[in-house]
C-alpha cells in the first residue's frame, strides 16, 4: 500500500492569479481560510521535481513543507504568519510565483480538545516523542517527523517519504530525536537537521525501537522473514556508532508492520518481542550494551512488553487472552487468563506507580481493567467496539485509552485510576475522507497534563491525511450520573398485579450541575421520580420502580437516566417474574 500522495487535491478551490504567470505558477488552493498550524495543499506548476533551496512562504513566513512536486506542494501554515489575509508565494531558485490570498486564524481549542494537527499521511501509527522542552514529535507513517509545540504550532518537518514508518519515536536527554523508517535508523537534532542515519545493509526493516536506553544509547532491532545476516538487536551511540549487535531474530509476515517499544528494566536489562533463530522463544533477555542474556516462551501474540518499577516483565502468552509475568532473571512469576480463550484479546498492560495495572480486553466482554499485582481485578470499566491499548499519567490518576467501532465513529476516554470511573469521554467526528479512529497509543506530557494521540482517517491514497489530537488529561467541568443499586429484581408477582415500589438513588458525583432530559423504564415497568431537570453536585434523587407483569414467564426491562453527563446515558437492569 502506498502512503504518499502523487496526483493533486480533486476538490481544490480555483483561486484569480493575482500577478502575471512565471516560472512557477501557483494555480489553486486547498482552502481560503486555514488557522495557523493549517495543512495547506497548493497546486499549480513550475515548482520543480525537488524542494532543494526552495519554500513557500506565507504572508512573508517561511511555512514548514511536507511535500513537494513540480505541480503539487504541501505546506504548513507558521504561528508566524499574521492573522490576516495573508499572500501565500511559492520560492525557488528559478524565482518567485505569483501570490494567491489565504486568511489565517488562530488555533481553536474545543472542550478537552486543546488542539487537532492534520498530519500529511495516511494515519499515525506509533507513539509521539516527547522533548525536554516540551515539543512533541509525531511521526507519520508516510515518513513525516513533525516538531510540534506544546501549543500546535507547527516548528519543522523533517521527511523521509516515501520511506514507511510504523514504529514510535523517541527523545534523548540533549533532545535529539530517534526514530525510523524502513531499514533506517534517524538521528535529527531538535532544530530539524539530520545527525545521523544507520541502516541495516541487508535491508530488513527495523521491527523493534529505536528507543533510548538509561545508559544514554539507542536501541534498534532489524528483523526480517528469516533470521537470515541482519544486524538484529543494535546498540548505537548518540554519535551514531554502532557499538554492537546481536542477530538471529525474524518476524513473521505482516508484523513488521506493528508497533514495537523496546522495553528498559533493573538489573541494566532490555527486552523485546521477536522470533530467535536459536531458541525458538520470542521474549528477549538482553543487557545492557547488547549482550544477548536468555529468552522465555512468551510474548507471540502481543508484541509489545512493559515493565514495572520493580523490574517485572509483563508479556502475552500462547494464547491472545493470556497475561505473563516474568522477573528480571526469566523465572515465571505468575499468569492469568481473562474473557473467553479463543476470543477475547487483550492489551500489553500499562503499569502505574503503585503497582496497579491497566489493560484493555477486547471481546467476551469488551473493558478496561485495573488489576493487583496478583492479577485480580480491582475494576473494570465496561465498553463497546474495540479499545486500543491504555496509558496512566505519571502521577497514576487517570487511564486514558482509545476505541472505535467498526463501521462507525471512534472516541478517546480517560477514567479515573482509583474508582474506574470515567473522568471524560471525547467522540471523534466524521470526516469526508472517513471516521476518524485512535490509532497510536496515548502519551502523557511529562507533567502530565495533555494526553496527545495519532488518529487513522483518510483511506484515499490522492489525498492521504490523518489528525494527532491534543486532550486536556484534567476532566472538565462535569457532571456524572451515578445509580443505585446497578439491578433490581423484583422476584415474582401475578400478572395484572403491582409490585411494591423499589427505589433506585440518582447521584451527581460530578462537579457541575446535571441536567437531567430523561428519566424512562422499559418493559413490564413503571417509574415514577423526584429529580426534577437539575441535580446539583453532590445531591442525590430518587426513582420509584413498579413491577406490573402483563404475561408469564421472565420478563425484563431497565431504567435509563439521561443528561448531559459525559457518561450518560446510564441504566439500571431490571428483572422479574410473572404468574
Amino acid at each position: 500500500m502506498s502512503s504518499y500522495r502523487r496526483a493533486p487535491l480533486a476538490f481544490s478551490l480555483a483561486l484569480c492569479l493575482t500577478t502575471s504567470a512565471t516560472a512557477q505558477t501557483i494555480g489553486s488552493l486547498s482552502s481560503s481560510t486555514l488557522p495557523q498550524a493549517g495543512r495547506l495543499v497548493i497546486t499549480g506548476s513550475g515548482f520543480g521535481s525537488r524542494q532543494g533551496t526552495g519554500n513557500v512562504t506565507i504572508g512573508g513566513a517561511t511555512a514548514p513543507v511536507s511535500l513537494w512536486s513540480d505541480s503539487e506542494i504541501t505546506a504548513y501554515v507558521s504561528d508566524s504568519s499574521p492573522l490576516a489575509v495573508d499572500n501565500v508565494q511559492a520560492v525557488t531558485p528559478a524565482g518567485a510565483s505569483n501570490t494567491v490570498p489565504l486568511t489565517v486564524t488562530a488555533r481553536q481549542s474545543s472542550g478537552q480538545v486543546l488542539w487537532r494537527f492534520q498530519a500529511d499521511g495516511l494515519y499515525i501509527q506509533g507513539r509521539p516523542g516527547m522533548g525536554p522542552d516540551g515539543t512533541v514529535y509525531p511521526l507519520d507513517v508516510a515518513g513525516h517527523l513533525y516538531a510540534l509545540t506544546p501549543s500546535g504550532g507547527v516548528k519543522w518537518i523533517f521527511s523521509v517519504a516515501p520511506n514507511e514508518a510504523f514504529e514510535s519515536v523517541d527523545v534523548g536527554a540533549d533532545g535529539t530525536v530517534y526514530f525510523a523508517a524502513e531499514n533506517t535508523v534517524y538521528a535529527v537534532a531538535s532544530d530539524g537537521t539530520e545527525k545521523w542515519t544507520v541502516s541495516d545493509p541487508t535491508g530488513a526493516t527495523v521491527s523493534a525501537g529505536p528507543n533510548v536506553g538509561p545508559d544514554g544509547n539507542i536501541y534498534a532491532v532489524t528483523a526480517g522473514p528469516s533470521s537470515g545476516a541482519a544486524l538484529g538487536a543494535m546498540t548505537i551511540s548518540p554519535a551514531g556508532e554502532i557499538l554492537s549487535h546481536t542477530p538471529g531474530f525474524s518476524i513473521g509476515l505482516g508484523l513488521d508492520l506493528l508497533t514495537e517499544e523496546i522495553v528498559f528494566g533493573p538489573p541494566n536489562q532490555f527486552y523485546f518481542v521477536l522470533d530467535n533463530a536459536a531458541t525458538g522463544e520470542a521474549l528477549q533477555y538482553l543487557q545492557l550494551g547488547g549482550d544477548f542474556l536468555f529468552s522465555r516462551a512468551a510474548g507471540s501474540l502481543n508484541q509489545q512488553l512493559s515493565v514495572d518499577l520493580k523490574g517485572r516483565i509483563y508479556a502475552g502468552g500462547g494464547q491472545s487472552n493470556q497475561l505473563l509475568v516474568f522477573d528480571p532473571a526469566g523465572g515465571l512469576l505468575r499468569g492469568a487468563s481473562f474473557g473467553i480463550t479463543g476470543n477475547t484479546v487483550i492489551s500489553a498492560p500499562s503499569p502505574g506507580s503503585d503497582g496497579t495495572l491497566y489493560l484493555t480486553q477486547n471481546f467476551a466482554p469488551t473493558q478496561l481493567l485495573a488489576l493487583d499485582a496478583d492479577l485480580t481485578t480491582k475494576w473494570a470499566f465496561p465498553n463497546s467496539g474495540i479499545l486500543g491499548s491504555p496509558q496512566v499519567n505519571p502521577a497514576n490518576t487517570l487511564v486514558a485509552v482509545g476505541s472505535y467501532v467498526v463501521g462507525g465513529p471512534g472516541m478517546v476516554q480517560a477514567v479515573d485510576a482509583a474508582s474506574g470511573r470515567l473522568a471524560w469521554r471525547v467522540p471523534l467526528p466524521t470526516d469526508p475522507e472517513g471516521f476518524v479512529w485512535p490509532m497510536s497509543g496515548p502519551r502523557f506530557s511529562a507533567d502530565g497534563s495533555v494526553v496527545y494521540m495519532g488518529m487513522d482517517v483518510s483511506h484515499n491514497e490522492n489525498n492521504p491525511y490523518t489528525y494527532f489530537y491534543a486532550f486536556a488529561a484534567s476532566a472538565a467541568s462535569s457532571p456524572n450520573i451515578s445509580l443505585s443499586p446497578s439491578s433490581l429484581s423484583f422476584g415474582s408477582e401475578t400478572v395484572g398485579g403491582a409490585s411494591k415500589p423499589h427505589v433506585v438513588t440518582v447521584t451527581n458525583t460530578g462537579i457541575a450541575p446535571l441536567t437531567i432530559s430523561a428519566i424512562a423504564a422499559s418493559g413490564d415497568f413503571a417509574q415514577k421520580n423526584n429529580c426534577g431537570s437539575t441535580l446539583q453536585p453532590g445531591t442525590s434523587c430518587a426513582i420509584g420502580v413498579v413491577f406490573r407483569p402483563r404475561s408469564q414467564g421472565p420478563l425484563a426491562g431497565k431504567i435509563t437516566v439521561t443528561g448531559d453527563a459525559p457518561d450518560s446515558p446510564r441504566t439500571v437492569r431490571l428483572s422479574g417474574t410473572g404468574l
